[in-house]
């Protein structure tokens, strides 16, 4: 069985699901023109309704250096982040999943740190994932990335049973 068969046949029918399916099989690896680019993120996001094929597409095709060009020139132009766009229209149940892959296409680090900040949050096992993928080969630039969402140590604190041993692996 293929990757995306298998995960679309293990998530439900929506819009973070479809994310997900497409991001494990592009390879984000288009120099688009940002210009151009933030334009059709802003068409996307125009008027009633979200063009969700269109954020998927852009969002799994540039590579990261690309994006944070994308950004700038969206800032620029529209006069507004394009995180808090995202943020904005995909509210709710597909929030996060958008806002991960905005985060980790501008700085993978920053996105390690804003899953951990869900996991802290959420109190549930993303926070023990996170840190068992991530927190031996890059502990320090994640730990320096989550400076700007808050105190590591002190949202670890909060999580419950597991607290000693994830603050251990995080060199806390």
């Amino acid at each position: 069985m293929d990757l995306k068969k298998a995960i679309s046949q293990g998530t439900p029918d929506s819009d973070w699901a479809q994310l997900l399916q497409t991001w494990v099989i592009c390879e984000n690896n288009k120099e688009m023109e940002p210009e151009a680019t933030a334009d059709h993120f802003y068409q996307a996001a125009k008027g009633f309704g979200t063009d969700v094929n269109m954020f998927v597409h852009l969002l799994c095709s540039c590579t990261g250096s690309c994006f944070k060009l994308v950004c700038e020139a969206y800032q620029k132009k529209y006069k507004k982040s394009l995180y808090k766009v995202i943020e904005k229209e995909f509210k709710g149940t597909n929030e996060f999943a958008f806002l991960l892959a905005h985060e980790f296409l501008v700085n993978p680090a920053e996105g390690v740190a804003f899953a951990l900040k869900q996991g802290c949050r959420e109190q549930n096992m993303m926070l023990i994932a996170t840190t068992l993928i991530h927190s031996e080969k890059y502990i320090e630039t994640i730990k320096m990335a989550y400076t700007r969402l808050g105190d590591l140590q002190q949202d670890i604190a909060k999580y419950g049973k597991y607290v000693e041993i994830v603050s251990k692996m995080w060199g806390l």
